[in-house]
């Protein structure tokens, strides 16, 4: 609850101190910021995953994958770590060749597996 005059995130009106919702959309006066990104656009962003989640939907994206495609996905997947390992080389070392070499890399190889995956890949729902 607000101790002094507000303005609401979502329809922009002022309000009267004390008021813990809008007067005139009940929106909240205290909200996070996903709360007030969501009234503002109208767009809800889907939670983020969790590491074995994350590891999960990998997972079914190699399994999905046909034979002759994963060697090519694994060679992606080790040229993507190899960017990460000269990435963290090169914060360490404070070479900004090194690091953007490291990211270029990493970042390529995430572009090329999605290629390689496919439009059939990213349309497919992953049970939970």
């Amino acid at each position: 609850m607000a101790g002094y005059a507000w303005v609401c995130h979502s329809c922009k009106a002022v309000n009267n101190p004390g008021e813990s919702t809008c007067q005139y959309c009940g929106f909240a006066s205290v909200a996070t910021g996903a709360e007030i990104e969501e009234a503002v656009t109208g767009i809800k962003q889907p939670p983020a995953l969790s590491k074995k989640e994350l590891q999960h939907q990998r997972h079914a994206e190699f399994s999905a994958l046909p034979l002759w495609k994963k060697p090519f996905a694994y060679s992606l997947r080790m040229v993507q770590f190899i960017g990460s390992v000269v990435f963290g080389l090169g914060i360490f070392s404070l070479s900004l060749q090194q690091i953007l070499f490291g990211l270029a890399l990493a970042f390529f190889a995430e572009v090329f597996f999605q290629i390689l995956k496919g439009k059939s890949g990213a349309q497919q729902h992953i049970p939970q």
